[in-house]
Order: structure tokens, then sequence, then C-alpha cells
């Protein structure tokens, strides 16, 4: 890791940069590459306005150096070839070009969560998510037409973003004598992508979504001939387009990046021979202009965040992993009762957006740095550390999870800090050998083989051993909590334990669904890990939370589905079908075909045990109660989701 761009220039000394920052990082790193004597493939939107592109392109000339922006979409192996057919003259002279968008935004939790437009860099843009989506149709409407003369748009917002922001568009161009239109919404469903080139002599539609292409060409067939016929023109296209990909995802030659391989491919080709970039920077140029007149300015005025300031005395409480749903709650929780608090966030998170409006000091900063932890505790009385790596990437987790907590204890006991009540997860208990209804109590065993569950449960483990050496053997006064499934307003609604679900219009869950759930409810939770960090009686002891009640898998999805009026239908995989898509899922993640981690036969049986959790220890050590019954919990949760997502 280098600390800036010219630090890595200087010492890697490049021959190609990658920029794969968001707009707002674009210009600078590429402009220093170049003028390094880095070629450089660039993200889309290539910059933030015409200006900066300008810049980067003339950089580019006067450094000799090639420039290529990564308009993968355009290189999507279905919308090339549908390009390429059109401009081949297969369906005569190009007349226009259609294109359409989409797109649902909750697919990405942190474009439309709570504080969103405070933090997301993509509503630093001026046209927020729709100018993050649109360089996709432009760049293909552009590599067909070549140049745009003029255009008209109209733009409308049906509240899938809120805060004012738009989420649709319609835009007209004419280059010549031909149109192109441009369509992108953010409200309707589902997601597709199309892309229809019609020419003198017929017409050429790429779907990427299903990867295949249709074409219908003028016939001198009888009118009723080709209305009779047409429809088995296209079933047979479709069914040829169907079987090809079938062929292609079982020998592993599907491109999963969206264009991204084969523009790069192409870049690196044309760096080798001299021939031209797939995208030369003027065409990026071109795009960014086009974005500019679309959004000259913000849509929605950027207002100032004014916060409150702290105390100025008073206890100071550091919470690691406080953009996050248990974090965000504990925040609040301790700002509630009085207390100065401190986050450590990482720098340019999407979600500290949630804590900005809060009297809350930010440290940017990584569990993973030791400096930026120890500047974070200094000062600080208690912490709570619930920060973690939450990928599948086991050096993440190792250096965040495990090195991070390693760090958290270090800094605490160079401070003298008071208390540490660090939150773990029930996933470190070993269930695999049991018998169903087992009951799980803090002093039941770790798992035998972590690792077939993951790196997330196998560093929770790691990081908790180190935790009670510490309190054991350098006098640390900490306590474990390990958490149950978390409810509440924020946190995810499905789970991997209830199964499978189709978004909410189908629930797919293993089994007969009788499997009780561990359920706690955030409030609960919060209660929890703050009483038990005030108690004398917690240090060096582990604690489970979890709420009394039997909540089954079928019981949670139909009060889902009573709550929210989803028209979800409930449909049960036997325990040999999961099993048996598990083994495959293993199989052709191990043949490389797809990507490995996702699940395990192993992490199925875990999941799929049925077992019983005892919190009887903190409710006997510092008074733990439920003030919000699972009933209760799972009415709030399920109506903060039908309210936020509409369904």
């Amino acid at each position: 890791f280098h600390a800036t761009v010219g630090e890595m220039l200087k010492a890697v000394n490049p021959d190609v940069v990658h920029v794969v920052t968001s707009p707002q990082g674009h210009a600078a790193p590429t402009i220093e590459a170049l003028e390094h004597g880095s070629h450089v493939l660039v993200e889309k939107p290539m910059a933030m306005n015409a200006a900066e592109a300008k810049c980067m392109l003339e950089t580019a000339q006067r450094c000799d150096r090639r420039l290529c922006v990564n308009h993968n979409m355009a290189f999507e192996p279905t919308i090339r070839k549908c390009l390429d057919r059109a401009k081949s003259g297969d369906i005569g002279d190009i007349v226009s070009i259609d294109t359409e968008l989409i797109f649902n935004p909750q697919r990405m939790a942190s474009y439309v969560e709570e504080g969103a437009q405070d933090s997301h860099w993509i509503y630093r843009l001026n046209g927020g998510p729709l100018e993050d989506l649109i360089p996709h149709p432009i760049s293909i409407i552009l590599d067909a037409l070549d140049s745009i003369d003029d255009m008209k748009v109209t733009m409308t917002s049906r509240g899938a973003l809120g805060g004012g922001w738009n989420d649709e568009i319609r835009a007209m161009f004419t280059s010549g004598d031909k149109l192109a239109t441009l369509r992108i919404s953010l409200s309707e469903r589902p997601d597709t992508m199309t892309i229809t080139v019609r020419g003198t002599r017929g017409q050429v539609t790429a779907d990427p979504f299903t990867g295949i292409i249709s074409t219908r060409k003028r016939s001198c067939l009888p009118r009723a001939a080709i209305r009779g016929l047409s429809g088995f023109q296209i079933a047979g296209q479709y069914f040829c387009g169907a079987t090809a990909n079938v062929f292609r995802f079982v020998t592993g030659r599907i491109d999963k990046s969206n264009g991204i391989t084969p523009l790069t491919k192409r870049f690196y080709a044309a760096l080798d021979s001299g021939d031209a970039l797939p995208v030369p920077p003027e065409k990026g140029m071109a795009a960014v202009e086009i974005m500019d007149q679309i959004w000259p300015e913000p849509q929605v005025k950027r207002e100032e965040v004014v916060v409150e300031p702290q105390p100025a005395d008073g206890p100071l409480a550091l919470v690691t992993g406080a953009a996050g749903f248990v974090g965000f709650h504990i925040v609040k929780k301790l700002l509630a009762d009085g207390w100065r608090v401190r986050a450590l966030v990482r720098k340019n998170s999407l979600h500290t957006g949630r804590l900005k409006r809060l009297p809350v000091e930010l440290v940017e900063g990584n569990l993973a740095d030791r400096d930026s932890v120890f500047r974070a505790v200094e000062g600080v009385d208690t912490i709570y550390h619930l920060g973690s790596a939450m990928s599948n990437d086991w050096k993440e987790h190792e250096a965040v999870t495990v090195g991070g907590t390693l760090n958290v204890v270090d800094a605490a006991l160079e401070y003298k800090v008071r208390k540490i009540a660090f939150t773990s997860t029930l996933a470190v208990y070993e269930l695999l050998d049991l018998p169903a209804l087992s009951v799980i109590n803090e002093a039941s065993a770790y798992q035998k083989d972590a690792k077939k569950l993951g790196p997330y449960a196998a560093c929770k483990i790691e990081a908790e051993k180190l935790f009670l050496a510490a309190c054991r053997e350098r006098e640390l006064d900490g306590v474990i909590l390990r958490l149950g499934m978390v409810l509440g307003p924020l946190s995810r609604v499905f789970y991997p334990h209830l199964g499978y679900s189709l978004g909410t219009d189908v629930f797919i869950p293993i089994g007969s669904g009788k499997m009780v759930l561990p359920l706690v409810y955030v409030d609960n939770v919060v209660e929890g890990i703050v009483a038990a960090s005030r108690s004398d009686a917690t240090g060096g002891k582990v604690y489970n939370l979890v709420d009394d009640g039997d909540v089954s898998v079928n019981t949670f999805l139909k009060t889902f589905r009573k709550v929210t009026k989803a028209p979800s239908k409930i449909v049960h995989m036997p325990y040999f079908m999961a099993w048996g898509l598990t083994v495959t899922y293993e199989l052709v993640s191990g043949l490389g075909l797809i990507k490995k981690g996702a699940t395990s036969r192993a992490q199925l049986k875990w999941k799929q045990s049925d077992m019983r959790y005892d919190s009887s220890r903190a409710r006997k050590d510092f008074g733990w109660t439920s003030t919000v019954s699972l009933e209760e919990g799972m009415q709030r949760t399920f109506q903060w989701y039908k309210d936020k997502y509409g369904v």
C-alpha cells in the first residue's frame, strides 16, 4: 500500500495505471500517472465535467501516452455483437438506436440507506445515481452514431431515491438524420437492459441480461405470412441463443465482467500493436459533455450539515463499526444516556452518512491500521468494539477482525481504558456434531474446524481467543457478547438461515420451516451490550444475547408477509435438494467457473441446525431483560422495511 499516487508511481514505476476510484477522483491521478509516463485506463465516466476531461485528454497528447475510458457496457459481448452487426450493414444503413436501462437501487443498499445522501459519493454527482448510470447507454449510442448534434431531455421523480433526486430520465438525440433514445428508470421492475438498432433493412436487439441477440429483417413474403412466421423466427433465435449460453456457462466462457474483461484485453492489445484504443479519450470526453448539458449544476442543493457540539466533559466512548446496523444503534443509545461518542470510521466509507447529523466525533482510520486505532482510543473511558470484516476474503478478515482486535486491545491497555465490550457471534459454536434441540451456553465448545464455515466465523474465534487471553494475562477488563440474529430498523431481513429468496416474491425455506431462529431485537441487544460494559461482574466473561421465544422460519416469513402485505409465496425445498445444489455449487466453483466462498455443505448444515441458545448468564450477572418482545420486534422491523422499500 502507498499513501499517495505519487509515492506509488515512484516506487512501482508502472507502465499502465488503472484508475478505478469514484468519479471525483478520476482526473488528478490520471493526469499524475500520464505525466509520470504511464498509460491509463480510467473508469467511467471519464471525469466529473468537460473541463477535467479536456485537461486529461490534453495531458495524454502532450505526454504521448495512451488514455482509454472504461465504457465497459459497449463491450459486453451481447451488446458488442449487436453493435458490430448493425455497423456491418447487416440491417442496412443505421436509422436509429434505442437504449433502455431499468435498475432497482434497492439492490445497492448503500444508495438508499439512512444518511446515504450525506456520505455516498454518488450523491456528489450533479445528477446523483442517474448520472452514474447514464454513461452506459450514452457510450453505446456514441459507439453507433459517433457524435450527437442535439438532444431533448425530460426527468422526473417517482420517489425511488427520495431527497428530491430524479429517478427517471428520457432523452432523444439527433445525429444528422439519425435518431437515438435513452431511457433509465429506477422505479420500474424487473432490472433490464435492452439495445435496439434499426436500419433500412431490419433491426437487431441485444438483451445482455439473457445474453441473447435477435434480428428481424425486411422480407419479400406477403404480410400475412410474415406475421405468421415471425414468432417462430424469434423463438428459434432465442432457443439458439439460450443453448449457446448454456454451452458457454458449462465451458466457463461466459463474461461475468459486463464487458470490463473484453475492453481491458482490447486496451492492452492496442498498447502492444499501436492500433486504435477501444474507447479513445475523445469519445469519453464526448460522453462527459453530454452529461454536462443534462446536469450543468447539482440537481439537489447540497446543504451544509450543522451538528450541535458534544459536551465539553463527561465520559467518552469509542465505537468501532459505528456506521453498521448495531453500531449505529449503540451510538444513539450512548448519546441518549449523555455520553460523548467517538467513532472510528473508514475513510470515504459509504455508510458514515448515518453519523454525520449526530453529535459524534469521527476519526478516520482502519482497524488494521495500528496508528489510527491508537489515535481513536486515546482518552476513551469505554470501547464498544463492533467492527470486523464482512467479505469472504481471508486476508481482510485476518487483518481487520483478528489484527484489528489485537490493535484495540493493545491501545486499550496503553491508555488504561476502563472497559471493552466486544461483540461476537453465535457462529463460533460447534453445532455440526450435536443433536437437534441441544442447548448452547457460553461453555459450549468452539467449532472444531472453523475454516469450513469461512473466514468470518474462523477469525471471530481467533479474535475471541486473543481477547480472552488479554483478560487473563494482561489485566484487560473486557466482556464478549455473542449476538443472535439481530432484528430492527436498518437490519437485513432475509438471513441465510431462512433458506433462499427471490426478492420478496418467493421464499424458499429449507425443510419443513419449523426450525427456531435465534433472534434478538436491536433495542434488547443494545441494552445488553451497554449494561455488560457498565457492570463490574462481567470482566473476562462471555455472554449469549438471544431473546426468549420460539419463532420458527415459517412464523418469521408469514409475519413478514402479513405486515408488509407482500404477495409472497412460500415454497419449501427438501434438505436433500438444497444439499445437492450446494454440492453442485462446490463442484462448479472448484472448477473456477464461479466465485468460491458463497456456501458449502458445512455452512448449509450449520445454518440448518435447530438449537436452543441459553442467555440466562446475562440475566443473572447484569440483569439483562428483553424489553421488546420478538413479536413486537418483528412488527417494527417489517413495518420499517415496508416503509423504506415499498413492498
